[in-house]
């Protein structure tokens, strides 16, 4: 084989080495590409995680005002006092679709986030509009405050956190195996 490269030409020994060298570019560059694209595809997936974290907590918030408005009206009796319930649960409406698109390639989430709409809908007519409809009335206000004070819809609102906090993390480790696997990339 040594031979048929001795007794090439100039021309043809440099045609070969520039092959050769064009050959280690095109490697070079398609490994450098491909890397490229992964972290692409591994910047965009971390940032859907934080997208899905950011509606998490306007999820949280959105109950906290639900139930900061409640307790607001049971007190004074003022039906200003449920522009926050209402906000609330305007915006827990919207983030719920929102994080449900999000998630939808992803099946657990997906039950964890039907667990979390239905624990925070029975606590809205179960708890919230009860309370509400009783607080309305003078006969019966009292007994909306006693309901209230009583901690009828604090078991709710600790499954409601319990599953929030259970998808936080679920969401938080898909961060982290995607983080991990982008420094792997760069190095």
């Amino acid at each position: 084989m040594s031979e048929f490269f001795t007794n090439l030409k100039i021309r043809q020994k440099l045609v070969a080495a520039f092959a050769a060298i064009l050959l280690v570019i095109l490697v070079l560059a398609s490994t450098v590409f491909a890397n490229a694209l992964f972290l692409k595809g591994s910047s965009d997936w971390k940032d859907h995680s934080h997208l899905v974290l950011d509606d998490l907590a306007g999820i949280k918030l959105s109950m906290v005002n639900q139930e900061t408005g409640l307790r607001g009206y049971l007190v004074s009796g003022t039906e200003a006092f449920l522009d926050p319930y209402k906000a609330g649960r305007k915006d827990f409406d919207r983030l719920i679709a929102d994080i449900r698109d999000l998630t939808r390639d992803n099946p657990q989430q997906q039950v964890r986030l039907q667990r979390l709409e239905t624990a925070a809908h029975h606590w809205q007519s179960e708890i919230a509009e009860r309370e509400i409809a009783l607080a309305r009335q003078d006969s019966s206000r009292e007994q909306g405050r006693q309901a209230e004070a009583g901690g009828a819809g604090k078991s709710d609102m600790d499954s409601i956190r319990a599953i929030a906090d259970e998808f936080e993390a679920a969401e938080r480790g898909l961060l982290s195996q995607r983080s991990g696997a982008e420094s792997a990339a760069y190095a």
